[in-house]
């Protein structure tokens, strides 16, 4: 008991020195404070000021110093480096009496540190320079003095704020650490230092920063690169819609991407410095995410990333990589340097991945319906950095691939193939596949995967147009191209897409038109399309033609084409193009066509088409009308020309008067086509007994005003002079027959109408001329007998007539006139 007492007087001896020692410290220090601070000043470098300074019991013996800061270093500015309203530090009392000074515990409040870059430094590489050049001045002159004699066991920091300015960079950009709680435990130099940091960064109003693990043992300063470092970051949730609003992060983010929603990143560090391992994983599972147009991921579709990622020295080493989005599922590994140029390479690997529910994660492919599945086996190699794309090589394998667009005009099924990169080029393989049912095959090699320089080819047994929504409209006939093959270029200019393609097919159907051979050529560039060939065998002929389509202005297309035509058969062509009540004809035709226009609409169209051209039909019929018996046969009628066909006549020319056609041995002329007028000129119809010349207008609504001239062979002349030898008068400077005539009307009904202008004057001469006067008599009501012909009365035609009073001439042609309009049912006057 009495040695308890004792110990007890000893303790409370000591505690109550302690405590003299204490206070006797704390005037000291508050006694020398300016000192202390200039003290401090001189070991950081920096100025170093506070308020209050003292001597502190809670934990054990230690110092309290209240409203500290450090300066800046003058290089960078004026200001502050840290402020913290205070800092308490606990010495470890027993080596402190060895002359070994160990802080057990640091703790400092609501710091606030400003961390400054430059090209050249940071603004903290000059705190204690001067200090530290000291300290290597005494260890040389004393070996012994190289051991560290200062020592902190555990640091805290609470609420505080770090603020990071890099001006390497125009404009300078900020990045700031908030609400940071910071502890640091078992500090030291032989033995792991345990770390624990959480933290509010990018933005976040709540600490979204938490870091865990050991660092160390450091072993000395100069060995700190390769301190074990085994570390757990957990960054999250990120939004990335906040981080675009930061200047330091937000300018290295796509504008294109986007998300509203909370996104996980989680990362374990191992390692050192040199050669830091870190696995790293991210989870947008339940995030929105989009990329402009191209890519849209819902929330709840599965979007996670896993990768095992090595940094040594200046490359990174990737042992993993793994990608889960949607059902998919691709992995990856291989190297990344950090050397200028960003040498890659990479291998992508992925089996089975499914193609079907795409429409929900790439908005250009939504309204498609997919299926099958892709393989994919790739690998990049080269520079990634500054632009550049690394060469790509490996396969894509294609397996029952299906593509159907409801409401479209294309579905694919069945399609399997492997494509093949190599670098900026890819091969398709000849891949057969079905287009809406039709048997294709294709076949592609992309010369540069930059601007799609792809030579191609399409082949076809056969293609039905209607499977593939391209049939014509009331067509009778199923319309197919058979043995199709289409090849060519296509890639993109500067200036748009440009092709160039050729087209050919051994025969089929089109527009109920069925054709032996197609063949054609054409070209794309700067919105034009030109077909520099086109030829095409139908209705037992041939056309060739050439053109071009220019789509610059949208609303008013301007085309221009150029064509012949070679041996067509006439009639089928206005049978299968005609309404049904056009002219009917018969005949091969032969023509040239040169057009240009534009416009959208026919009606737009038609007054703006110009050209020219010739055309010319042989062997030909005019069907339901017969021109020689509707001019001959209309003048049987006129008083004096009853006898014009007699029944000799009409034997003799079974084909020009037992018929209900024309026919004929060539039917040619030149059109003009201007303001939705075809202007025809030197239209010429030559039949065996008699040929048409003439001009007029054909208007594209169907109407024509074609005035001809009827001229008789030199046979059919001859016979009609002997029938009725007045016809004499109405021939020619060649002695044939002749007669003015007017085609007019709407196509089919078609008036063939003789110049009754012209038989008024050109008749009622020549029978004065022939003294046939008394003819007339019998027309007004004096009967005369009838005088037989002779071979003089030819003759006598050519005397010069008995003068006629004027008044019996006018009553002549007022006559004629009349019995004129009443057969052909004229309204002269």
């Amino acid at each position: 008991m009495r040695k308890v007492l004792i110990l007890g007087a000893v303790l409370l001896v000591l505690a109550g020195a302690l405590f003299v020692a204490a206070s006797n410290l704390n005037r000291y220090l508050e006694d020398n404070r300016e000192w202390l601070a200039q003290q401090a000043s001189s070991a950081l470098g920096r100025p170093v000021a506070f308020d209050e300074i003292g001597v502190s019991l809670r934990g054990g013996l230690g110092a309290r110093v209240t409203s500290v800061t450090i300066g800046e270093d003058p290089a960078f500015g004026k200001g502050e480096f840290l402020r913290a309203d205070r800092i308490d530090a606990v010495i470890k009392i027993l080596p402190a009496l060895r002359g070994r000074f160990e802080v057990a515990r640091v703790e400092i409040d609501t710091p606030e540190i400003n961390i400054i870059k430059t090209r050249s430094a940071f603004n903290f590489d000059s705190l204690g320079r001067a200090a530290a050049a000291q300290a290597q001045t005494e260890q040389k002159e004393d070996p012994a003095a190289g051991t560290l004699p200062f020592l902190v066991s555990s640091l805290r920091i609470t609420d505080g704020r770090l603020q990071f300015i890099d001006r390497s960079v125009s404009p300078a950009s900020e990045l700031n650490v908030d609400r940071l709680d910071f502890t640091a435990s078992d500090v030291g130099l032989d033995h792991p230092i345990h770390l624990d940091l959480a933290a509010a960064v990018l933005g976040a109003s709540e600490q979204n920063l938490r870091v865990a693990g050991t660092l160390g043992p450091l072993v000395s300063p100069e060995a700190a690169a390769s301190a074990p470092i085994n570390l757990r970051v957990d960054l999250g949730p990120l939004v990335v819609d906040r981080l675009k609003e930061l200047a330091l992060i937000g300018e290295s983010i796509p504008a294109e991407l986007s998300s509203p929603d909370p996104i996980a990143l989680s990362v374990k560090l191992s390692g050192n410095v040199d050669a830091l391992g870190t696995i790293v994983s991210m989870n947008a599972s339940h995030a929105a995410i989009s990329y402009g147009d191209q890519f849209a991921k819902p929330k709840d579709i599965r979007f996670v990333i896993d990768a095992d990622v090595k940094w040594v020295g200046d490359a990174i080493d990737i042992a993993k990589f793994d990608l889960h989005l949607a059902d998919a599922h691709l992995t990856g590994s291989g190297h990344v340097g950090l050397t200028p140029g960003m040498p890659v390479d990479f291998k992508l690997s992925g089996r089975d991945l499914p193609l079907d529910g795409w429409g929900w994660l790439i908005p250009a492919a939504a309204a498609l319906e997919t299926a099958g599945e892709l393989d994919l086996e790739l690998t990049a190699r080269g520079p990634a950095g500054g632009g550049q794309i690394p060469r790509v090589e490996g396969t894509i394998g294609l397996q029952r691939i299906s593509f159907n667009q409801p409401g479209g005009n294309a579905r694919i099924d069945d399609l399997t193939t492997t494509v093949t990169l190599k670098g900026d080029r890819a091969e398709i393989p000849p891949t057969d596949f079905k287009l809406n049912g039709n048997p294709v095959q294709i076949a592609a090699t992309v010369k540069n995967l930059g601007n799609l320089d792809t030579d191609f080819s399409i082949t076809s047994p056969a293609l039905d147009l209607a499977a593939l929504g391209a049939a014509g409209e009331g067509v009778q006939q199923r319309e197919v191209l058979e043995n199709v093959e289409v090849r060519g270029n296509f890639r993109i200019a500067s200036s748009g897409p440009q092709l160039d393609a050729t087209l050919r097919s051994t025969g089929g159907s089109l527009r109920d038109v069925a054709y032996r051979t197609l063949d054609g050529r054409a070209s794309l560039r700067d919105r034009k399309l030109t077909f520099e060939r086109l030829t095409l065998s139908a209705f037992d002929g041939r056309f060739a033609g050439a053109g071009s389509y220019d789509m610059a202005k949208p609303d008013a297309p301007a085309f221009a084409f150029r064509g012949k035509v070679d041996g067509i058969d006439v009639g089928a062509l206005i049978a299968r193009f005609g309404a049904g009540r056009e002219l009917q004809m018969a005949g091969r035709l032969h023509a040239t066509l040169d057009l240009n226009g534009s416009g959208s609409e026919w009606e737009v169209i038609r007054q703006a088409l110009t050209g020219n051209g010739a055309l010319e039909v042989a062997d030909g019929v005019l069907k339901g009308i017969n021109i020689a018996e509707s001019v001959l046969g209309g003048l049987t009628d006129i008083p004096g020309l009853g006898n014009l066909i007699s029944p000799n006549l009409r034997s003799k020319y079974p084909a020009l008067f037992g018929m209900d056609d024309t026919v004929f041995e060539v039917l040619a002329g030149k059109i003009t086509m201007k303001d939705g007028v075809a202007l025809l000129d030197e239209i010429a119809l030559a039949a065996r007994d008699f040929r048409l010349d003439g001009k007029g207008t054909i208007r594209l609504d169907n109407a024509l005003d074609i005035a001809m001239i009827f001229v008789a062979s030199q046979d059919l002349t001859g016979d009609l002079i002997r029938s009725v030898k007045q016809i004499q008068y109405l021939t020619d400077a060649s002695g044939r027959f002749s007669l003015p005539l007017q085609l007019a009307g709407s196509m089919p009904t078609i008036r063939v109408r003789p110049d009754t202008l012209y038989l008024t004057r050109q008749i009622p001469t020549s029978l004065v001329r022939t003294g046939l006067s008394k003819g007339l008599d019998v027309l007004v009501g004096k009967k005369r007998a009838p005088e037989p012909a002779t071979e003089g009365d030819a003759e006598s035609a050519t005397a010069a007539p008995a003068e006629q009073p004027p008044a019996q001439a006018d009553a002549a042609e007022q006559l004629i006139r009349r019995g004129l309009d009443a057969l052909l049912g004229g309204d002269q006057q």
